[in-house]
């Protein structure tokens, strides 16, 4: 898979998070006008600040898909089979400074 076909992805992962977040605020507008009473709050888990470093080295496409989801709190990371996902992972989080949730999804149930 090309780097242009895997920053593509990431890049439409992103919109639909951007998506989903104004889809979250007309649906406050509409409740709004309609003389409904919604209770919308973001319960996320923020986390545990962590002392860590990254001593490795990510290769080009790795730095540019960290770049963009390091821009955003909230992303999906899609990439084939040794792009090097773990590592840029360990390199998110040594970044971010927090413990954090990884999800695997076995592509079986994709």
């Amino acid at each position: 898979m090309a780097s242009e076909e895997i920053a593509e992805q990431l890049k439409a992962a992103l919109e639909e998070c951007a998506r989903l977040r104004e889809e979250n605020k007309n649906l406050k507008s509409l409740l709004g006008i309609q003389k409904e009473k919604a209770d919308i709050s973001n319960e996320r888990y923020s986390g545990v600040p962590i002392v860590t470093n990254f001593n490795g080295e990510l290769r080009s496409m790795q730095k540019e898909a960290a770049s963009e989801i390091l821009k955003h709190d909230i992303g999906v990371l899609s990439a084939p089979t040794a792009f090097g996902k773990t590592t840029l992972t360990a390199y998110l989080i040594a970044e971010r400074k927090v413990n954090t949730l990884v999800c695997v999804m076995p592509p079986a149930c994709l």
